[in-house]
């Protein structure tokens, strides 16, 4: 046979939306979990099940008070026997496991209990070997640890099952939970007593969760995605393994006893499987992506992730390009934005390759530059950013996009400004926008600047400085709706500190917010931030330590700001995070660049828990490479921008992915 893509319905108001599990009890059924963003980016789980001939959506209830969820897995023991499986955050930020019921005609919620002390449990796979019988894996974390989370459904209540974990380690995670009976399940995943990751299995055996010794191919960084079971000693597992440094599938075997590793063929040394289903003991399929040749990631199957870069396309003749910002509505609709020379430059993503958009600048104007942009679809996008008038005096600039062209907007300027720049702006629907920065005023002293757009036009909001600052800028803002937005950046107090500073905009005026500053630490800034819920924002910039610009990122859980620990590239004096962008309180990524020998680019992922490095590549003759903006379609897809050095003195831009 062959495989064909199937149409498949989106959840009304969509913006992005990704599918994580799928079960077929028969031909004619099949149910495929997963979910879906809005405009404001908040996520939302959902469900379709397959006839036979055509996909269809199906209403999933959930808590009441939810404020964001996820469907991860699902389990069919029958077409009128499903469960599906994930996680949803209540009113008080807490990450709580999520059960549904499918009865073959509509979802029911399921209650489930969490471990004591838990803020943080999730449901990550199910397996239901009977009607009357599932069982979920997952994590929960007490604190700094995460550990197993593994429950049993006997028909009528959820019940929390003992088990094990890794000796010192600190991470321990369940992807997947495979059950051949209700006495003989396996589950996998990884763990992480210090530095990489190591695969992780489990096996029940009617009565007692028991750790098993799991292969470890290549390592470090070895991790098992998905496993099936034909009968109890036939499973097979799948993921990643690190061969090299670079990824490629992984396929193990259980036989009651043992794992053993089942040579793979891998299309390209950057491939991983994260799905399987066998017929029988000796005939699997598992499925998953690679980077093809022209770097772009494409499916593949076989019987028996990580950063790349993207070709950027730069004006020709010129000696400055660069992108300062991203808006990304799906991982297949970007818009960069930024300046070639002394005009405004933006590129559009296609999923496939970026093209230059032709764009407009002031009459008169000679230098223009647009420093952010916020999309909420694909025809939908503001830019803003500043332009130098004849007078050599720097103005406002904001720039629209309707899906046919980019047109330029009116941007009022203070009285007696001398000048003016937005740097970063956010946007929750086509007629409302905010937009932040700073001016100089008519004494010669920068201060904040906040405008919003309506829809028809745009105007001034009254912004504070802090008592006694000599400079006060903001460089990041995002917005949850028209009533509610942050914005970041950093002021100088009257003792020439330079030290953090938040905003909050509450629907009728902006508030200055208490913000930690690192002991010690001077030239303290924020650059970016970006919030998922009232109650979960995450800010990020740098500060000096001891003569080295070190990594800063700092968190809003509802009711101050903390300091996160963040790490710092080896041997690096100077480290800057210029950008964030996050999908939950526990998916954001951030990037920047850092300088150890040689500038190159950064990006380190927060998993709810702590910040770590990402590896991203080098580009061959680049003598300094910069990430100035990320934006994340996904918790597993973000495109970042900005600039590289070509050595020949010009700058050009760059993009990964």
């Amino acid at each position: 046979g062959t495989w064909a893509v199937q149409p498949t319905p989106n959840p009304s108001g969509a913006m992005t939306g990704q599918f994580y599990g799928v079960a077929c009890p028969t031909a004619s059924l099949c149910v495929a979990v997963g979910a879906y963003e809005d405009s404001g980016l908040n996520s939302h789980a959902f469900a379709e099940t397959w006839n036979g001939s055509s996909w269809s959506l199906a209403a999933v209830p959930l808590p009441a008070g939810s404020l964001s969820s996820y469907l991860t897995g699902v389990g069919c023991a029958s077409v009128a026997a499903c469960t599906a499986v994930g996680r949803y955050t209540n009113n008080a930020g807490d990450h709580l496991t999520l059960a549904e019921r499918w009865d073959g005609a509509a979802w029911t919620f399921q209650s489930t209990p969490v471990p004591s002390g838990a803020t943080f449990a999730t449901f990550e796979g199910v397996s239901c070997p009977t009607s009357a019988a599932c069982t979920a894996a997952g994590e929960y974390s007490p604190g700094s640890t995460e550990l197993t989370l593994i429950e049993h459904w006997d028909g009528s209540t959820w019940a929390i099952q003992s088990s094990p974990n890794i000796s010192g380690a600190t991470t321990n995670i369940v992807f997947s939970v495979a059950c051949a009976s209700t006495a003989a399940c396996v589950a996998v995943g990884y763990s992480r007593v210090s530095g990489p990751a190591t695969t992780l299995g489990l096996v029940w055996n009617g009565s007692v969760w028991t750790l098993t010794a799991t292969p470890v191919p290549n390592g470090p960084n070895d991790l098992l995605e998905a496993v099936t079971c034909v009968s109890a000693t036939a499973c097979t597992a799948v993921g990643e393994d690190n061969v090299g440094g670079a990824p490629a599938d992984l396929v193990a075997r259980w036989n009651g006893a043992q794992w053993s590793v089942q040579p793979t063929p891998s299309p390209s040394n950057h491939s991983y499987l994260e799905g399987v289903w066998c017929s029988s003991a000796t005939v699997c399929t598992g499925v998953g992506a690679y980077i093809n040749s022209g770097g772009t990631y494409v499916t593949f199957a076989i019987s028996g992730p990580s950063w790349v870069i993207e070709q950027t396309p730069n004006p020709a003749s010129t000696n400055t390009d660069i992108l300062r910002g991203v808006s990304c509505v799906s991982a297949k609709a970007c818009f960069a934005v930024g300046n070639s020379d002394s005009v405004t430059l933006v590129e559009h993503w296609n999923g496939t390759a970026w093209a230059t958009q032709p764009t407009l600048n002031p009459s008169g104007a000679q230098n223009s530059s647009l420093l952010g942009v916020s999309c909420t679809s694909t025809t939908a996008c503001m830019a803003a950013g500043y332009d130098t008038n004849s007078s050599g005096v720097a103005v406002t600039l904001a720039e629209a996009w309707n899906g046919a062209g980019w047109a330029l907007q009116v941007t009022p300027n203070h009285s007696g400004a001398q000048n003016s720049a937005l740097a970063s702006v956010s946007c929750t629907s086509a007629t409302a926008c905010t937009a932040v920065g700073g001016y100089d005023n008519s004494g010669g002293t920068l201060v904040t600047l906040a405008e919003v757009w309506d829809g028809s036009s745009w105007t001034i909001q009254t912004t504070p400085n802090p008592s006694g600052a000599t400079k006060s800028f903001l460089e990041g803002v995002s917005c949850l709706s028209t009533n509610l937005c942050r914005a970041v950046g950093y002021y100088f107090d009257s003792g020439g500190n330079q030290l953090t500073l938040a905003e909050v905009w509450n629907g009728s005026t902006w508030a200055i917010q208490a913000t930690p500053n690192p002991n010690g630490g001077t030239f303290v800034a924020l650059n970016s931030v970006a919030c998922t819920a009232a109650t979960s924002c995450t800010a990020v910039g740098q500060y000096n330590s001891a003569g080295n610009s070190v990594n800063l990122a700092e968190s809003w859980d509802g009711s101050s700001w903390m300091i996160q620990s963040v790490p710092n590239a080896a041997g690096s004096t100077f480290s800057t995070l210029a950008g964030v962008s996050c999908t939950s309180a526990t998916a954001c990524t951030a990037v920047g660049w850092a300088t150890a020998g040689s500038t190159q680019t950064v990006a380190e992922s927060w998993n709810g828990k702590k910040w770590s490095i990402q590896p991203t590549p080098i580009l061959s003759g680049a003598t300094g490479s910069f990430l100035d903006a990320v934006s994340c379609a996904s918790a597993k897809t973000c495109t970042a921008v900005g600039y590289y050095n070509d050595g020949s003195g010009h700058d050009l831009t760059l993009g990964e992915r």
